[in-house]
């Protein structure tokens, strides 16, 4: 007879092995190339200001820039950079930690939910999801938040559903070191008091002491607040239209592919692009800027539909039984809207993939999402209670409503999708629950297999190209190609920043310049000086609608030079924020070679 020990050990390592597997290849898109990405304004504010041998100095410079990052993420920074040092590449590390941690999170929340299918399926949406790779890798708190903020939410199901004392404690403790990481993790609060409000006030002890404890910790985290001297301030600015509280509930996912439009320029060569990118837009021999925009928004907005039409699977079918209305097929119409979404889906395919045989090009993709999917065959859907469900909801779009109307009132820049990531997976578990309750195996395979595709081909499709900007191989190629006594010209002050940081050591002269009139007469006088001069400008397309210090400076320095008689190369590097490099040569000067 197999002892019990040993039985529940075979069942554990049964159920994980799935959870594994599908983590490591979370790790591999996290870890793919991690070192072609350049450090951008946001990480240096937040990398830099690391004192070794002062944990102090350190947290006092990192408050004048980020007053809404409270200093737990910063101590444990300090920590890792103290043993693993402070290059980018050792801190880009820690984030992947935390980001690989919230996955198992995650996990437990759909299974106790959903049961263990619906807790692959949200993990894989997480592990494929362009969004999370890229806040895993960022050299920010958004990782660390995104761990407290579903470990807080996950704990007080438990908690609230049966748990001991030692559940409330760890809630509580979750959620303290959530909101000293961010302070709009304070957001999460809201969701969890509505659910034990409405569904577990009883015994009103509980309920009055978990709420007095939790506004004990805000308050600290406000008196901690006010009583910073400086970085607190930001200029107001005008209320966004209400369109963006949809799409910050659902399109969060964009990402790189939503920023092509800015991130390419028109006359990028399809060579110099991943093949998944020139794939998924489509593009021909005559693309232009406005149908990559057409493209990426296609694919997009297809993810976004099936995402939601999943979660009103789950929506329609419990109301319907909840009111008891006999005779309307909420669910379904729901999964009538489900087919509909897959057919187009597939036409979408079909399109886009040229004049090659679609079906060829997607079986590696569905092989792969079926190897992994189905690894455990799926059980009886689960029923959680109502008010489970209800919480599930609210734990989505109040965060995203809060900070919608808190710079509506305060006229702060605080509606940022950043902002509420730990809120942004319940749109996966939600949507792990409504698969389930699809008629059938094949309509369910199809749906998970589409909707994993999707979000695979988002993450590949910029897999060669730097997320954030391309400062670092910007860098690398003026060191690669600059002579002996060259200098370097950066424009503006946070680009001069960001362009020494990811430079790094060099034997280069770096000058600035702070304005265009600067900018061209000190090219003029360092090209004639020295032969040639290299300049660095951070711009964007015209067309972007990217800030005044952004938009076109790069045709408008061209232009420039060409006016002056002035030659030069020029090379873009591609990213969030593009980078242009000028190689400018005085009047009259011979052409190269």
């Amino acid at each position: 007879m197999t002892p019990p020990s040993r039985d529940r050990g075979r069942s554990i390592a049964v159920e994980w092995l799935p959870v594994a597997v599908i983590m490591l290849i979370a790790l591999w898109l996290r870890a793919h190339q991690l070192g072609r990405e350049s450090v951008w304004y946001d990480e240096y504010i937040t990398i830099s200001k690391i004192h070794p041998g002062s944990l102090l100095e350190t947290l006092r410079e990192q408050i004048q820039f980020d007053w809404f990052m409270v200093p737990f993420y910063h101590i444990l920074q300090y920590g890792w950079t103290a043993i693993f040092g402070v290059s980018p590449l050792a801190v880009r590390w820690l984030s992947i930690l935390f980001g690989m941690a919230a996955m198992p999170v995650l996990y437990l929340l759909a299974r106790d939910l959903y049961g263990r299918f619906a807790g692959l399926f949200a993990i894989l949406l997480m592990a494929l999801s362009p969004y999370y790779i890229y806040h895993s890798q960022g050299i920010r708190a958004y990782a660390l938040t995104l761990l407290l903020g579903l470990l807080s939410g996950w704990l007080l199901l438990r908690a609230a559903r049966g748990g001991g004392r030692s559940w409330w404690i760890a809630q509580a403790a979750a959620t303290t070191l959530l909101l000293w990481t961010h302070l709009l993790g304070a957001l999460i609060l809201a969701p969890q008091g509505l659910y034990l409000l409405l569904f577990h006030r009883q015994p009103w002890r509980r309920f009055l002491l978990w709420c007095a404890y939790h506004l004990a910790v805000v308050a600290t985290v406000a008196i901690w607040l006010s009583t910073l001297s400086g970085g607190v301030g930001s200029p107001p600015v005008e209320p966004l239209p209400l369109e963006a509280i949809p799409q910050a509930l659902v399109t969060y996912d964009q990402g790189p592919l939503a920023r092509l439009e800015y991130v390419l320029p028109k006359d990028a060569p399809p060579e110099d692009l991943s093949p998944a990118l020139v794939t998924l837009m489509g593009l021909r021999e005559d693309w232009g800027f406005q149908s990559l925009r057409m493209y990426a928004m296609r694919w997009l907005a297809a993810a976004y539909l099936l995402l939601l039409a999943l979660a009103g699977a789950d929506l329609a079918d419990r109301l319907q039984r909840m009111l008891q209305i006999r005779g309307v097929p909420g669910r379904w119409l729901a999964q009538a809207l489900l087919v509909g979404t897959l057919y187009g889906l597939l036409y979408i395919t079909c399109r886009t993939l040229l004049e090659e045989p679609w079906p060829i090009r997607l079986i590696p993709i569905l092989g792969t999402v079926f190897a992994v999917i189905f690894f455990v065959r799926p059980a009886k859907p689960r029923e959680p209670e109502t008010g489970v469900t209800i919480y599930l909801w609210l734990w989505w779009s109040i965060p995203v409503l809060l900070m919608y109307a808190i710079m509506f009132v305060s006229s702060r820049t605080l509606f940022e999708q950043r902002f509420a990531i730990f809120a942004l997976p319940l749109l996966y578990v939600l949507a792990a629950g409504g698969l389930q309750r699809l008629p059938g195996l094949p309509l369910r395979a199809l749906a998970a297999a589409m909707l994993c595709g999707l979000l695979l081909f988002q993450t590949r499709a910029y897999e060669n190209m730097p997320v954030r900007h391309g400062y670092l191989p910007a860098a690398r190629y003026i060191e690669s190609e600059a002579a002996p006594g060259d200098a370097v010209i950066q424009h503006l002050l946070y680009q001069q920043w960001l362009f020494a940081y990811n430079l790094g050591e060099s034997d280069l002269a770096l000058l600035e310049s702070n304005g265009m009139e600067e900018l061209y007469e000190k090219t003029q006088t360092e090209a004639q000086a020295r032969g040639s001069v290299w300049v660095v400008l951070l711009s964007r397309p015209a067309l972007s609608g990217g800030g005044p210090d952004q938009e076109g400076v790069s045709e408008e320095f061209a232009a420039g030079l060409a006016e002056r008689g002035m030659r030069y190369d020029m090379r873009v590097f591609p990213g969030m924020q593009n980078i242009y490099v000028f190689h400018c040569f005085p009047p009259g000067a011979p052409p190269e070679g």
